[in-house]
């Protein structure tokens, strides 16, 4: 799956929202899932959220992995949706012993509108948990936005879909990737760390700064807690 990699990252955020919808819902078709399309219409217009299930009943504790697709830069977050698909991908392919919902947000950036839907449809467990992918791509290492660096942040800046989850009584973890040099305190202001983010949001930063290995690696890693 990682045979031009980038190109197919760059290629994908330069799709329209319908296109991205159809694109999603096909390469999980390929993967072997069965995706459902969720069409929901909040106060910010119409929304779709893609959604696939290994197998996933409501009365049991599920895992809800989750990316949205609907952001602004190739680090947040067309790198992270296509390291959910990675994930999805070998889950399929190793079989995992969890119950398992592959959830693609969209609406993400209007208050995590997609979730909001998600839930009032599923109606998941509230002994599921949420691992949110937001921010990803480049950089040495994966980080805990709960139990790391923002874990002080009370910027809605930094809001995730892992943020809305917990409102709804849902646990869970958000994970991004960066350079180990860049997020090395964990005490950081918030200013510090829109002026980290800054370049993090350019293309010509992320395409040029991307390595497949350390992004490998990253995914790597991300498995590994799924896996626990």
């Amino acid at each position: 799956m990682f045979n031009n990699y980038i190109n197919e990252i760059s290629a994908f955020h330069k799709l329209s929202k319908d296109e991205k919808v159809q694109y999603l819902y096909s390469k999980l078709s390929i993967l072997g899932y069965l995706p459902a399309i969720q069409t929901y219409t909040s106060v910010f217009g119409k929304g779709n959220n893609i959604i696939a299930f290994l197998p996933f009943d409501n009365s049991a504790s599920n895992t809800i992995l989750s990316a949205h697709y609907d952001g602004e830069s190739l680090f947040d977050n067309s790198g992270g949706v296509f390291a959910l698909l990675e994930v999805a991908s070998r889950f399929m392919k190793k079989g995992i012993n969890k119950n398992i919902c592959i959830l693609l947000t969209d609406q993400e950036e209007t208050f995590q509108q997609g979730v909001v839907y998600f839930i009032k449809e599923y109606e998941p467990s509230n002994q599921s948990y949420n691992i949110n992918i937001d921010g990803f791509g480049i950089g040495d290492e994966i980080y805990s936005m709960c139990e790391n660096v923002f874990r002080h942040s009370k910027n809605d800046f930094f809001k995730t879909d892992m943020h809305k989850f917990k409102e709804y009584g849902i646990n869970g973890n958000s994970y991004f990737s960066s350079f180990i040099k860049d997020y090395n305190e964990i005490n950081i202001t918030d200013k510090s760390i829109k002026d980290i983010y800054t370049p993090y949001a350019d293309e010509k930063f992320y395409k040029k700064s991307f390595n497949i290995s350390r992004y490998s690696k990253t995914i790597d890693s991300l498995c590994e807690i799924i896996y626990a």
